[in-house]
């Protein structure tokens, strides 16, 4: 990865449908697509990403990792403020729903 990439960690195919649309439409970042966490983490750690996109339920699992990068929380699901309350608490100020 290099300064104009993010790490997207999304593994429902909502999340990963959005987001690729939503990269599609733009060129300044390309996206890096990971569905397990083991291989997202090696990757961020051997070629930092600009920035990391995760799904909420995840960003527990990888939190220590991705606190120096800015970060959004993909947000789905029936538990949404639960989702957010959790993902504030991993220190993960953005999030879109």
């Amino acid at each position: 990865m290099n300064g104009k990439e993010i790490a997207v960690l999304a593994k429902k195919h909502s999340a990963t449908e959005f987001l690729e649309s939503f990269f599609r439409k733009r060129k300044t970042y390309k996206p890096r697509f990971f569905d397990r966490p083991t291989p997202f983490l090696r990757s961020i750690k051997k070629e930092p990403p600009a920035a990391v996109i995760a799904e909420g339920a995840v960003v527990r699992t990888i939190s220590g990792a991705i606190k120096g990068f800015p970060s959004i929380a993909v947000i789905d699901g029936t538990h949404v403020k639960a989702e957010i309350e959790s993902v504030i608490r991993c220190h993960v100020k953005n999030y879109v729903c």
